[in-house]
Parts: C-alpha cells; sequence; structure tokens
C-alpha cells in the first residue's frame, strides 16, 4: 500500500484531524456526560484499593496454603491447582462480559453486586468440605465476583477522579517543595548516594 503525499499547499495537521475527527464519537459516555470537578478523598480510592488488594490476596492465599487446603479436603494437589486454574480462566472468559454489564447496569451497581457475588463464593468456599464444593464456590461464584468488580474499579476510579485530583496534585495554588537531585538524602546516609 502505497502512501500518497500530502499536498504542500495543505496543512498536515489539519489534514490529520480531518481525517479522524468525523470517526470519534463525539457523544460522551454515560460516566462522563455532565461531569463536574469532584473533590473526591481518600475514602473512595481507599475502598476500591481495598477490593482489589482482596482479589489478589485471595488467590495468593490459596497458592500458599495448597498443601494444607488438599489435606483438609482429603483431595490432592493436583486437584487444587485445578480449582486456581478454574478461577483463572473463568475470569479471562469472562472479563468483557462483565465490563459490559458494568456499562449496562453502571459501575457502582456492578461494583456492590460483584462483591456480593463474591462474598457468598467465599463462603462457599469457607464451608466447601469436598473439592467440588470449592470448585464450584471459589471457582466460578468467586470468579463471577471478581468479573464484576475488577473492571467495575477500573470505571469507578476513572469516574470519580478527574483533572487535578487524578494527576494527583494536591494543591493546585502551590508550588510543590522538592529536593533538587543533587541534594544527598540524609536518611539514607551519604556513604550510599
Amino acid at each position: 500500500m502505497a502512501i500518497l503525499p500530502i499536498p504542500a499547499y495543505i496543512n498536515p495537521k489539519v489534514a490529520i484531524q480531518g481525517l479522524i475527527i468525523p470517526f470519534i464519537d463525539q457523544r460522551q459516555s454515560p460516566m462522563t456526560a455532565n461531569k463536574q470537578e469532584t473533590k473526591a478523598g481518600w475514602g473512595v480510592i481507599g475502598m476500591l484499593a481495598a477490593a482489589q488488594f482482596i482479589m489478589v490476596l485471595d488467590t495468593t492465599v490459596m497458592n500458599v496454603s495448597i498443601t494444607q487446603v488438599a489435606a483438609d479436603l482429603n483431595t490432592t494437589v493436583v486437584g487444587l491447582q485445578t480449582a486456581i486454574t478454574m478461577y483463572t480462566l473463568v475470569m479471562a472468559a469472562f472479563m468483557l462480559l462483565g465490563g459490559k454489564l458494568g456499562d449496562k447496569w453502571g459501575a457502582k451497581r456492578a461494583f456492590v453486586i460483584g462483591l456480593l457475588v463474591y462474598g457468598l463464593g467465599s463462603l462457599t468456599t469457607a464451608l466447601s468440605p469436598t473439592l467440588g464444593v470449592l470448585l464450584v464456590g471459589w471457582s466460578f461464584i468467586e470468579g463471577f465476583g471478581a468479573v464484576l468488580v475488577i473492571p467495575a474499579i477500573a470505571a469507578l476510579t476513572a469516574a470519580t477522579y478527574s483533572g487535578r485530583q487524578r494527576a494527583g496534585i494536591r494543591h493546585p495554588g502551590r508550588r510543590q517543595r522538592r529536593l533538587p537531585h543533587s541534594a544527598p538524602d540524609r536518611r539514607l546516609g551519604d556513604h550510599l548516594l
């Protein structure tokens, strides 16, 4: 495919904008329509970070305690590895569906429903007497809960924080005090730098 040169009398920036801009959907998404600059504090991001932490911690705990759980359920390590793999596969296979449901229902509603489903899966997993119940509780129920929660975390973060807040600037009117790059950090000691 040959690239045709842009004639000299056409400004390249205008030509590129003329080609690209008509194809961009100018409508705003429901999350950004009429959005005002909000002053969300640390509470929202703390709650979203805690939910993400629980998702990661749950997987890590299952991997670390695999031999003890296998002994408690009177099963093999291979069976538990199957449950871990199924959890990952359920999340990977249905993550786009979870994002789409979050768009349809709203990110906050998907987040709450996802947490409830995840909590139900955690309860089922905690009370599971056999590997089969563990597979249903952890791999499928918790997996579907995570499918709703993880995309909602990203959407809620993007919808809650905008502008200077998203960039992490705390005091827009004041200059941030920073040490020059050449100044040694006294806490680490001059000998390390």
